[in-house]
């Protein structure tokens, strides 16, 4: 009996087959319709249809992906957001919309490469044309590398347990009436923190809030900073002067081999080829110094200094500001290390890059002596004030005010 039934099931694979074939032959397309496309009402029309509440989307995606200026998942995103769903109405997933771009169907094109072959041009509209569908293929292939940071949650991996020190994660559940979204430690044996996003994330905000500056400390702090950029200028100006003499000292020398070649016949082409090199290269390294050696004008200073005190003084509002992909940076300018969660809040965490508390000294710290360093002299303060890329590190110096200790 098993044998007659498996004999059956044979021919009817082997019909299924032949019909499938004879469509494919006519130009009918025969298996699901792509987003963007829907089966028609009768057998009297194409094969698909055109849907003309995703067909625009389809049509925008592949105009974008063949531009390469940005990746396809923030094209993806930005077109889910402005309704581009699944005929379900859900979102289009990351996967759907990688394999929506390498589908030949939508210009027009079936490829059958499995038990039936086939590759013919389909009885239905095209999305778009051939070249373009080829221009988006020859794009470079982006990293399959897993992606880390979630919109939904910005403070995944950044928030520790408290109790086992294990960076956090988190997800949405399913409730009885909506989802549930959650923070939550990843190991199964701590099990020690489990806290709805909301509470979490308004906990951080009130954080912020308290590592924010006030105005009178932004107007003392910024009067250092634009003071002790004041200074380095200057010391770039007398650097640049130095060069400037230095370029004009190996010129003239250059000059003289030039002359003592030319007109006393001092030396061998020889000797005057190998002194020109040398000058030439001298020149060539005092003209990248002095490239490098521009000073900030008051102009940037000023702007500069108004954009960190609106940030500074705003913490709560800069973060709610920032989109996905600046989010990470600012943690890390915050509390390069993470921060400590448990049943208590937040614990002590190390000093951000900048740390600006609201509350004055007591009288006891007051009384103390300062330490001397630059003027106006202030209570511990540190400013590290540099020239060219954003500090990656406390304290390295590398491009913006690095600021710590109470005011």
């Amino acid at each position: 009996m098993a044998s007659i039934a498996q004999l059956d099931n044979d021919m009817r694979a082997a019909r299924t087959r032949d019909e499938m074939a004879a469509a494919l032959h006519d130009r009918r397309r025969v298996f699901k319709a792509p987003i963007g496309y829907r089966k028609p009402e009768s057998r009297h029309h194409p094969s698909l249809v055109v849907d003309h509440d995703a067909a625009p989307f389809v049509k925008e995606a592949f105009e974008r992906a063949s531009l390469w200026n940005e990746p396809r998942e923030h094209i993806r995103l930005d077109l889910v957001e402005r309704g581009f769903a699944t005929r379900s109405g859900k979102a289009v997933s990351r996967q759907s919309f990688n394999n929506m771009l390498k589908n030949h169907t939508y210009y027009g094109r079936m490829i059958v490469s499995k038990s039936i072959k086939f590759d013919g041009r389909g009885d239905f509209e095209a999305l778009i044309d051939q070249a373009l569908f080829e221009q988006v293929q020859e794009r470079p292939r982006e990293s399959s590398k897993r992606q880390l940071d979630n919109p939904d949650f910005p403070l995944r991996r950044f928030v520790r347990c408290g109790q086992c020190s294990t960076p956090l994660t988190a997800s949405w559940s399913a409730g009885r009436s909506k989802r549930h979204a959650n923070y939550h430690c990843r190991q199964s044996a701590c099990k020690g923190i489990r806290i709805p996003k909301e509470k979490l994330e308004s906990h951080f905000i009130r954080h912020l809030g308290a590592l924010s500056a006030n105005s009178s400390t932004m107007g003392l702090l910024l009067e250092i900073v634009r003071d002790e950029c004041r200074t380095r200028s200057r010391a770039i100006e007398r650097q640049a002067n130095e060069l400037t003499s230095k370029r004009e000292r190996t010129e003239s020398k250059k000059q003289k081999v030039l002359e003592a070649y030319l007109y006393q016949s001092a030396i061998d082409q020889t000797t005057y080829e190998r002194e020109v090199a040398r000058l030439d290269a001298e020149l060539t390294d005092i003209a990248d110094q002095e490239q490098r050696q521009r000073p900030l004008s008051l102009d940037e200073l000023d702007r500069a200094t108004s954009i960190a005190a609106e940030l500074l003084s705003d913490l709560p509002g800069c973060w709610n500001r920032l989109d996905t992909a600046q989010r990470p940076g600012f943690l890390y300018l915050v509390h390069p290390d993470g921060m400590a969660y448990d049943d208590d809040g937040f614990g002590t965490a190390d000093s951000p890059l900048f740390y600006l508390p609201s509350q004055p000294v007591d009288g006891h710290d007051a009384s103390l002596v300062p330490p001397v360093g630059f003027e106006p002299t202030t209570n511990g303060l540190k400013v590290h004030c540099a020239n060219q890329t954003a500090p990656r590190r406390r304290g390295d110096g590398s491009g913006q005010f690095g600021l710590s200790g109470p005011v």
